[in-house]
């Protein structure tokens, strides 16, 4: 599990989340919405990242989230670009994600809806919530940033991987 002060630098996840709410204020209830940001952000600053990029999602299938503590906990089953399955589980230490606010991330089978949890789970007390469209809007913005702010180096690594390795049932991205 990493363990990581999130820092209050601008990340192209903080930044999509702000200008989502610019565009149009966010609702109240979308609570999962800004800390699904601030756990892509965590993952993505973290050393240990052997099992996935946060630029992997192409999905979110499912999520919960406690938002009635003073502090986040809560998960997201994710769908990646390669075709495989990931559960993400974050928890806040305290409302600014403080230094012992952690990510973890356990690979799933595609077949499976739900992650393996133990009994007494958090999300069986708050639920789940399908197919989240706020999360899945929130990713297509960010892969809207990330092909438009690729460096052209970038964007030439990821043509060739994408025309060299076969999608599972995914659309191969276009790059400018």
């Amino acid at each position: 599990m990493a363990e990581l002060i999130s820092s209050t630098a601008p990340s192209k996840f903080r930044r999509v989340l702000g200008e989502m709410n610019a565009a149009q204020p966010l609702r109240v209830d979308l609570f999962y919405l800004a800390n699904f940001a601030e756990t892509l952000h965590v993952l993505d600053t973290t050393l240990d990242l052997t099992t996935m990029w946060p630029d992997q999602i192409v999905s979110v299938v499912k999520a919960w989230g406690d938002h009635e503590a003073e502090t986040w906990e809560g998960g997201f089953v994710v769908d990646l670009e390669d075709g495989r399955r990931a559960y993400i589980e974050s928890r806040a230490d305290g409302l600014e994600w403080g230094p012992k606010s952690s990510v973890s991330v356990v690979p799933m089978d595609v077949r499976d809806t739900l992650p393996a949890l133990p009994q007494q789970h958090p999300s069986e007390l708050y639920g789940w919530a399908e197919s989240p469209s706020e999360l899945n809007d929130y990713l297509a913005r960010l892969a809207d940033l990330s092909r438009t702010e690729a460096p052209a180096w970038l964007k030439d690594v990821l043509l060739a991987r994408d025309q060299f390795s076969p999608g599972v049932g995914r659309a191969k991205p276009k790059y400018d």
